[in-house]
């Protein structure tokens, strides 16, 4: 008759530390299996052997042994699970019990699979959804705080632990959406896969969009920028019609601006693509200065952005980087000069 039986010890370190390790005894034979967690001797309960859960301790404590607790349950449900599976075969040794485990741990990892899906996504050429995935996983991987975690663990108790984890260290709620909406694609992936049973827990975690308050620049703080009385040719001056050129084309790129030719334009209408290395479709022609005066059609009369053949350049960039070598600097100047605006001031669609 063979006898199968699966508990979880410690062994101490040097020190106060130890190790924890799953002991499989199977016919009288005994092996153990790491973990990967190391606790304090004083975190363990020797009588339940487990590791102890008290609400006296420090969030980052308490939250430190349920994560651990949770992880070590799931390991034991992982190794009853493999006992059964190599029963029904016959015949086994507690090695191929080690071995399947490992395999299967492999197999079910949330964190493995999330690296596949992050991997894949850059072979695929998207980069940048593949950068926020990343930004995902290494938050997740934080929390855990553990080497690996599997699809069998990612239940509603441990998503809801960690967004109150998350509200604690102060990110906001559209962020936090951002995180869980992530995770939520890679766990749907793993079900497809048919890695884990669906069994929604992302269901009680925000995932929404929370309106934010508008941060569009005050109609008169524009205004003001626009009448400021600067020397003519200066560094600033020179930053100030850039930026008014910037926003009157609907926030065109300085990129895109130095990339623009004096054949683009057509009267009123600019029509541009973006400047490599962007890869997306032309722009539709957009109204490059609005009706009436403004600081950049005068300095189009004047032939400020206009330069003489055989230049092809609407914007004469270098000469704007000897003017204002560090432009970025001139624009901070720039708005330090411009009167503060009144708190309260409503914003306004429109132009100068």
């Amino acid at each position: 008759m063979m006898s199968q039986k699966v508990e979880v010890q410690m062994i101490e370190k040097s020190g106060r530390k130890g190790n924890l390790y799953y002991k499989v005894t199977h016919n009288r034979k005994s092996c153990l299996i790491e973990t990967g967690h190391i606790i304090d001797v004083s975190e363990w309960d020797y009588e339940k052997g487990m590791i102890k859960v008290e609400s006296d301790k420090t969030y980052a404590s308490w939250l430190k042994a349920c994560l651990i607790r949770k992880s070590v349950q799931s390991g034991l449900q992982i190794l009853e699970q493999v006992i059964e599976d190599l029963r029904k075969r016959g015949r086994f040794t507690s090695g191929d019990i080690v071995e399947k485990y490992k395999y299967t741990q492999q197999t079910l990892s949330y964190f493995r699979f999330m690296e596949g899906v992050i991997a894949q996504l850059g072979i695929s050429g998207r980069t940048r959804t593949a950068e926020t995935y990343m930004s995902a996983y290494k938050r997740f991987r934080l929390f855990v705080g553990t080497p690996d975690i599997t699809f069998n663990e990612m239940d509603s108790e441990l998503i809801e632990m960690y967004e109150d984890y998350l509200k604690k260290s102060h990110i906001s709620l559209n962020t936090i959406s951002f995180y869980m909406r992530i995770m939520r694609a890679v766990y749907n992936r793993g079900v497809e896969s048919g890695l884990v049973l669906q069994h929604y827990p992302f269901r009680r975690v925000y995932t929404g969009v929370e309106k934010t308050v508008k941060r569009a620049i005050p109609f008169t703080f524009i205004k003001s920028i626009k009448q400021l009385k600067l020397k003519e040719h200066s560094a600033l001056e020179w930053v100030r019609d850039l930026f008014l050129f910037s926003f009157y084309t609907r926030g065109m790129s300085f990129v895109d601006m130095a990339y623009l030719k004096t054949s683009d334009i057509f009267g009123i209408c600019l029509p541009f693509r973006p400047a490599p290395p962007v890869s997306r479709p032309p722009s539709p022609p957009v109204r490059a200065v609005p009706r009436g005066t403004s600081p950049c059609r005068d300095g189009y009369r004047r032939g400020r952005f206009r330069p003489s053949p055989p230049y092809p350049w609407a914007v004469p960039f270098l000469r704007v980087l000897r003017i204002a070598p560090h432009w970025h600097i001139a624009l901070a100047t720039l708005v330090r000069l411009v009167p503060v605006v009144p708190p309260g001031k409503v914003a306004v669609r429109g132009l100068p």
